[in-house]
């Protein structure tokens, strides 16, 4: 029966460091605005369409933090057309930032872009910047097979990984006390 009480007492031991470690980090972080960007890009079919350009890119932008971010703007290096959310209605732009307003917490803005000039080397090149800070734009990149299933699985292996850093914990600790305990004994 002790035993089960002091395993019991080192995994409550080992939740509340964790529980504590992320009190710590939103005490230290607060809520503040957080924009993640997703972007991609292709060629664009100039044949086909209406819209002469080199390039088409897509940018989702979403603001997953607790406050309002304030005056975003997507900020390219190249000539050419855009288009915000739904708006059927095609912008010139000429280098200049792209004006996307507020976003408030979980609002997400998906503009549109089409380069007359440039090639996907820019890529690097195209930032978003508010009030708060610069973000950087995330390209998605495909992936098949073992690594498709690694990422869309990442959580349970996350889980998996920290289950088996308790257990092993858990031996080690026990390992600790029975070797403390044998050479107390020996004495």
């Amino acid at each position: 029966m002790k035993t089960f009480w002091e395993w019991t007492g080192k995994i409550a031991t080992i939740v509340a460091v964790v529980g504590g470690i992320v009190l710590i980090y939103q005490w230290i972080y607060p809520d503040t605005p957080r924009l993640t960007i997703k972007g991609e890009y292709y060629e664009w079919p100039e044949a086909e369409t209406s819209i002469r350009a080199r390039l088409f890119w897509r940018f989702d932008i979403e603001n997953i933090g607790g406050e309002v971010a304030k005056n975003v703007q997507l900020g390219h290096p190249f000539f050419g057309k855009f288009a915000i959310g739904n708006d059927q209605e095609l912008k010139e732009t000429n280098k200049e930032p792209i004006g996307i307003g507020d976003l408030q917490p979980s609002d997400k803005k998906t503009i549109n872009l089409w380069s007359l000039d440039g090639s996907d080397l820019f890529k690097n090149e195209i930032k978003v910047v508010y009030d708060s800070g610069v973000e950087k734009v995330d390209y998605s990149t495909q992936v098949y097979g073992v690594t498709a299933w690694i990422i869309n699985n990442s959580f349970i292996l996350l889980i998996v990984l920290i289950g088996i850093l308790i257990i092993l914990s858990m031996i080690l600790i026990d390992d600790f006390t029975k070797r403390k305990q044998r050479d107390v004994q020996i004495k």
